[in-house]
């Protein structure tokens, strides 16, 4: 992408397995549940822990999310964390599709929309900001400069196919026998 100025999204390279994903990609990986409204019948979530409302920004509370609600996130010393691990929240802070802090944490950068300029979307919210930031609305209308930089941005990529726990420990075990046996 580096280079980038005609203001049109760059087509991915074919065969590619890692990229940033466009604005509809990560909107619908955050929010839609293709069960939310029973058995088959798709919906999109306000927000990206499979619920229609934002608990807390507490780790011990079940669909909470790393953002300010009035007190930032405090790590296991009481101390305010500001960013924190992927999967501190765990399980029950999962979308759908169970990724981890799509909600919360860092403003996450798409790729470019198409349009006719050089903006781009930004998505989930971040620490420093309300649970306003992190509902569904909020991500299908934010949109930046790249040039921009900000403690509050950061970016996720997008794999297809997405790496299965057992494949990870799979290859992560031959790596640590291939490395014993040098």
């Amino acid at each position: 992408m580096g280079g980038q100025t005609s203001g049109t999204a760059p087509a991915k390279n074919v065969g590619a397995t890692v990229w940033i994903p466009t604005v509809n990609e990560w909107f619908k990986a955050a929010y839609y549940d293709p069960n939310k409204g029973g058995v088959g019948v798709g919906g999109y979530w306000l927000h990206a822990n499979q619920s229609d409302s934002m608990t807390s920004n507490d780790f011990t509370v079940a669909g909470a999310a790393n953002y300010y609600d009035g007190n930032y996130a405090k790590d296991e010393n009481s101390l305010p964390t500001y960013l924190t691990d992927a999967g501190a929240y765990g399980a029950d802070s999962q979308n759908y599709y169970r990724i981890n802090d799509m909600a919360g944490n860092v403003y996450e950068w798409n790729d470019l929309t198409g349009s006719s300029d050089l903006i781009r979307g930004i998505g989930g919210g971040a620490w420093g900001q309300s649970e306003l930031s992190l509902r569904s609305s909020a991500s299908a209308q934010n949109y930046e400069d790249p040039s921009n930089e900000n403690i509050y941005y950061g970016f996720r990529v997008a794999s297809v196919p997405e790496p299965s726990a057992l494949v990870l420990t799979v290859l992560f075990s031959a790596a640590c026998v291939t490395r014993r046996k040098r």
